[in-house]
């Protein structure tokens, strides 16, 4: 049984329309151009003829055969069971619900041998194979969410009304299977208080609405004695043999369990596509996953019943549509059932969905033929009218190319209509006539001009060219100017009315000019928000090639050259991994033995308190194992330049050797790394980095050792010993190492990159690091390959440099990189930043392909794909004016000169003319909105200002509690003291200038920040928010926040990271939805997923910085933390986020307050924030 909260839950979730009868009210402008055609009346002759049925004489011997005929006209009517008693009972419970069940209850009464069931607890023992529930027919549920499937198709119920009928309503030996869940308890009650039509199913739901339907026509259309007329009948109707399903009472378990019985059935088969359809928008509504549900079901289903392949495919491509489009597959299923016209895979083509684009067409027709909502409905609207024009033994499946010649003829006719009616004042209703109807009837000469157009794709071809449309147009133009004569007719005109229908005429043809440029408008509007977005998806596309080929370096591959891997807890594991990496590249260039392959082990082990003593051994043990067993191979290690015990840095080197020593490592060759200069006067590391380079253990002397130097005596580091002019790295070019999971709280809470000494030091730089191994390379290799062995990967600054060794191409041996992480969340983000460093590198042109990769797609989309601006429209009366629009940047409308000397000044029409000219002035259209006005602005700030009443500063309410002084702030322009941040008894905020000159608070400045502080997780049940938390919480992209020391609109950060990597413009712990709108194609919202927040920690107040008022004085960036969140949301301040890029996407970094309007505070004054 569901828990209180599940049938809360289920009780609240919006049902999907599937689930509900179409209302008759719903408008055709509701339902979309394409949706036009107006559902027809029921057919005269079908209401005549049912009309004849229920007035026969019903005997014995025809009772079978009139039923049948009845119940066959009724579902041709209604569609199927459950909509014939919606449509007579209604939709929802009320009076006639009640009246149904009482005629039930009197007309096929209980037996007296059995024991029924009234309550909606079903007694226990009725699970699986015990003894079966016994009801009537007034308590079995027939409401669509009685069961997981959609109502009962057409064909079904024909055949389950034959079968009762003929072998009447056996349930005795085929159990209807229920559950019962308390969301659904019995929305009515009977007189006796026990509830009527409140059953649900597993298995069921369309025998149990057939029977009901039976019953309704037998008791209340024809009130016929069923028990003389087909006594067998009769006694089947009298009980009604159920069973309680004991599988979990869960929605996805109970959909599963149908569609399994469903497959093993008579009548009701397999699910198909368009049911599987209906189904999964149910449990979508109740926020179930489609996919997951599918997964479940595949893993129990037989090969023929699983959804797989193509099925489905097709099936998650139809679960994007709207629900209209959904709906007109429904109905089409359900009137043809096994009859549709569509198979289950031939959804599984994009070409046949919204959205789809077609390719070689001029750019005109490809915008034309781009297959749209309204086009897919006409498609299957034809399709539909189609399969019904042909007799039942004609019906089958459309093949793929019959059906994408249908939807082009329809997409093609949905975008003449749009064009159409953008170039005249064409009424709805007309088109109908003229256009629809006959698409809808065959027209076949219609239908040929819609194929030769296709075929042709003329660049000049208009929609007048199609003699439909040339009708239409020509029935619009006699109309207008039947309008514009019925204007000036009259049969007695005097001067004083002639003048009047001038005026009237004149109005009436700039309202026509109006309606067709603000249709010209919404277009290009409509145009320049597709393009933005097609520029996006280019850019995205273009961000995905180079995440590929940044992928396949890292990747097996012609272009492999990196491999990242993590230190095993054995040595041999891990020496196991090198020899794999050298076997490997042995393979790849074909060489006679691994001696082929020079091996550099390095170590940075700049500072050893990065690394855990256990992985400071494993990195000695391997580069041991590497150096004195891989043949001609050496070892470099960067010695220890600091310590985290000061006069200690000794130790630190002794405990290296002894390391490196005790790995059978001869450590007596070294080198140096000089620095050029230093970054910073505060630097604190060395000029001088020292190193070692490491050879097998042994003597000098060693025929081993001789080997090894006639090989490696060529390279840098063993000629000259020393490495010069190197720079050194500066922190703004450092990293931190990150979190990766999608719910990690920031590590820091600064809006730099502030960095402990310890990492300063092990991260020497790409410089450093690319010239340290040009240094190690040997010169004159043949025949060969060099692996550089990262044993202290770490933010692999080693990696960057070999790969850009390897793409400068100027060592002829090529090089190959392999990286050992020290734990499993360091390899997570090596791999990210990796591909983000080289697919960022790729996209600006600052990183070289790798050799064999082939070339990114321009920047730029290409000119023939984008998309064109609409032609202006043809005026009668006003002029196109030379003043572009404010919003969008597009070409205005003005009154001509001749109107304005004839009209504006004229003693009657005057005034008409003067305030349509001043009502539109701004937006240069007659009849247009005026936009918002930058008065607007003015007297907001008035309004303000007002609300900003300020009082002496000697009158602030005492005593005081805080107290910070305000820096940044001036008047005019110059710097001015006296400014004081105040917080008073009772919590009241006052800014107070104590100086000789104005104050003035500028928005977008900051005016108080917080002190220290951490981030928490305010997960359910974990975490509980307190009232100094800040949440962190975006709505939308005119959130604004702080970054870069700059107030903007999170809608401008998202966009410049766009430009380049819109797959990495993601916001933390949100989820990002486009959502454009009339004035903004780049609108998005925001949904919080994994709600976080900065707790501040409370600002230390001391004796020594407490007045002797008892006041404390802190810093301005930290009074934030003295007071709720709540209190600094006034008129005049907000909390405002900075934020900075990470690996995760826009992440928080702390809050601050920030002055949001601007604030102007007089010498000796003092003004409170308020609310």
């Amino acid at each position: 049984m569901a828990s209180k909260e599940e049938q809360e839950d289920e009780q609240m979730a919006p049902k999907p329309e599937s689930e509900q009868v179409p209302s008759a009210s719903k408008t055709e402008s509701e339902a979309g151009p394409a949706a036009m055609l107006v559902e027809a009346t029921a057919d005269a002759a079908l209401l005549q003829q049912l009309d004849t049925e229920l007035k026969c004489q019903v005997q014995p011997e025809n009772f079978r055969e009139v039923l049948l005929r009845v119940c066959d006209l009724l579902l041709d009517h209604h569609g199927g069971p459950v909509q014939y008693l919606q449509s007579e009972l209604g939709a929802e419970p009320n009076a006639a619900w009640t009246a149904f069940a009482a005629d039930l209850e009197r007309r096929f009464p209980r037996r007296p041998d059995l024991t029924y069931v009234d309550g909606l607890q079903y007694p226990a023992g009725c699970q699986g194979q015990a003894s079966a529930i016994k009801l009537s027919l007034w308590q079995l549920g027939w409401h669509p969410d009685c069961s997981s499937k959609p109502p009962t198709f057409k064909p079904a119920a024909r055949k389950l009304v034959d079968e009762f009928l003929t072998h009447s309503f056996i349930t005795a030996s085929d159990n209807l299977l229920l559950y019962q869940s308390e969301s659904y308890p019995g929305r009515m009650e009977n007189q006796q208080g026990a509830p009527i039509f409140f059953t649900h199913y597993v298995k069921g739901a369309a025998r149990a609405s057939t029977i009901l339907m039976l019953a309704h026509v037998l008791v209340c259309k024809m009130d016929l004695d069923v028990a003389s007329l087909n006594p067998r009948l009769y006694d089947s109707m009298l009980a009604v043999f159920c069973k309680e399903s004991d599988i979990p009472t869960d929605a996805v378990a109970i959909a599963l369990e149908n569609a399994t019985l469903s497959a093993r059935g008579d009548i009701r088969k397999q699910h198909d596509v368009i049911t599987w359809l209906s189904k999964l928008l149910i449990l979508k509504g109740k926020g179930l996953s489609p996919t997951e549900v599918l997964q479940r079901w595949n893993e129990s289903a037989t090969r023929e019943a699983a959804v797989v392949g193509n099925k489905r495919t097709g099936l998650l491509l139809l679960l994007k549509l709207p629900t209209e489009s959904a709906q007109l597959l429904l109905k089409h299923s359900s009137t043809f059932g096994n009859d549709s016209a569509f198979s289950n895979e031939v959804f599984a083509h994009k070409r046949l969905h919204p959205g789809y684009t077609p390719r070689g067409m001029p750019r005109q027709w490809q915008t034309r033929m781009t297959v749209t909502v309204d086009g897919f409905n006409l498609f299957v609207q034809y399709v539909h009218a189609s399969q019904a024009r042909k007799i039942k033994d004609n019906r089958k499946n459309w093949d793929k190319s019959a059906l994408e010649e249908t939807l082009s003829m329809a997409q093609l006719l949905t975008s003449l209509m749009v064009e159409i009616q953008n170039q005249h004042a064409v009424h709805k209703d007309l088109l109908l006539e003229k256009v629809i109807h006959p698409f809808l009837d065959f027209d076949p000469n219609f239908e040929l001009e819609l194929q030769s157009a296709l075929s042709e794709c003329k660049a000049e071809f208009q929609p007048a060219d199609i003699s439909k449309f040339k009708d239409v147009v020509a029935v619009a133009l006699a109309n207008r100017d039947s309008k514009m004569t019925a204007i000036g007719q009259g049969p007695r005109i005097t001067a004083g009315e002639l003048e009047k229908q001038a005026f009237e005429v004149m109005l009436a043809s700039a309202e026509h000019d109006v309606q067709s440029y603000r249709a010209w408008r919404t277009k290009c509007l409509d145009r320049d928000s597709a393009q933005y977005f097609q520029q996006l998806q280019h850019t995205a596309r273009r961000q995905k090639q180079a995440k590929e080929i940044a992928a396949s370096v890292t990747a097996a591959g012609p272009t492999w050259q990196i491999q990242l891997d993590i230190f095993k807890k054995l040595d041999t594991a891990n020496f196991a991994i090198v020899t794999a990496i050298a076997d490997k590249i042995q393979r790849l260039h074909q060489l006679s033995d691994r001696e082929s392959i020079h091996c550099i082990a390095f170590l940075n082990w700049s500072a050893p308190a990065i690394f855990s003593a256990q992985t400071q051994k494993a990195q000695a043990g391997l580069c041991g194992g590497i150096v004195n067993g891989l043949g001609r191979s050496i070892g470099v290690c960067l010695s220890p330049i600091h310590f985290y015990k000061r006069g200690s840095l000794h130790k630190a080197e002794q405990n290296c050797l002894t390391l490196l020593t005790n790995s059978a490592l001869n450590t007596v060759t070294r080198f140096a790394v000089a620095y050029a200069s230093k970054t910073d006067e505060r630097e604190k590391r060395p000029m001088l980095h020292p190193g070692f380079i490491l050879f097998p253990g042994g003597t000098d002397e060693s025929a081993a050792h001789k080997v090894l130097w006639q090989i490696w005596r060529t390279s840098g580091l063993l000629s000259k010993g020393a490495i010069t002019d190197v720079s050194m790295n500066p922190s703004q070019q450092m990293h931190v190492i990150e979190d990766m999971r999608d719910d990690a709280l920031p590590d820091s809470s600064d809006t730099a990159t502030h960095l402990s000494q310890v990492e300063k030091a092990v991260q020497i730089g790409e410089d450093a690091a690319r010239k340290v191994l040009q240094a190690a390379l040997p010169q004159g290799l043949s025949r060969a390959a060099i692996l550089l062995i990262d044993l202290s990967s770490h933010t692999l600054e080693l990696a960057k440099a070999c790969y850009k060794e390897r793409v400068a191409k100027t060592q002829q041996t090529p090089i190959y990189y392999l990286g050992m992480a020290e734990s499993e969340s360091e390899l997570e983000w090596q791999r990210h930043h990796l591909e983000s460093w080289l697919s960022e590198g790729y996209i600006d042109g600052s990183i070289g392909l790798p050799p064999g990769a082939p070339s990114l797609m321009p920047k730029e989309l290409p000119s023939d794909v984008v998309t064109a601006l609409p032609p202006k429209p043809d005026l009668n009366t006003l002029a196109w004016s030379a003043k572009k629009d404010e919003v969008a940047g597009l070409p205005t409308l003005k009154t001509p000169d001749k109107i304005l000397q004839a009209w504006h000044d004229h003693a009657v029409y005057g005034i008409v003319i003067q305030q349509q000219t001043r009502r539109s002035r701004d937006f240069g259209v007659i009849g247009a909105t005026p936009k918002v006005l930058k008065s607007t602005t003015k007297e907001e700030d008035a309004a303000a200002a007002a609300a900003a009443a300020s009082i002496p500063a000697a009158d602030l309410p005492k005593p005081l509690a805080w107290q910070a002084t305000i820096s940044g702030s001036g008047t005019k322009g110059k710097s001015s003291g006296g400014g004081k941040l105040v917080i008073a008894v009772g919590k009241r905020v006052f800014i107070v200038n104590e100086g000789s000159a104005d104050l003035l608070l500028q928005p977008g400045s900051t005016l108080a920040g917080y002190y220290k502080g951490k981030f928490v997780a305010l997960k359910s049940g974990q975490e509980e928010a307190r009232l100094a938390d800040v949440p962190f919480t975006l709505t939308d992209s005119t959130d604004s926040v702080l970054h870069e020391n700059k107030i903007q609109s999170v809608g401008q950060v998202v966009a410049q990271k766009r430009a380049l990597t819109p797959l990495s413009a993601s916001v933390c712990y949100h989820e990002l939805v486009d959502q454009p709108n009339a004035e903004d194609a780049k609108h998005f919202i925001l949904t919080l997923k994994s709600p976080s927040a900065f707790r501040p920690e409370n600002a230390p107040t001391t004796e020594d910085k407490k007045g002797k008022d008892g006041c404390y004085t802190l810093p301005q960036t930290s009074m934030a933390g003295c007071l709720d969140t709540l209190a600094w949301e006034t008129k005049h301040t907000s909390i405002t986020w900075a934020v900075k890029w990470q690996a995760r996407g826009l992440q928080p970094v702390r809050p601050v307050v920030v002055v949001t309007r601007k604030l102007t505070v007089k010498a000796g004054q003092a003004v409170e924030l308020v609310k």
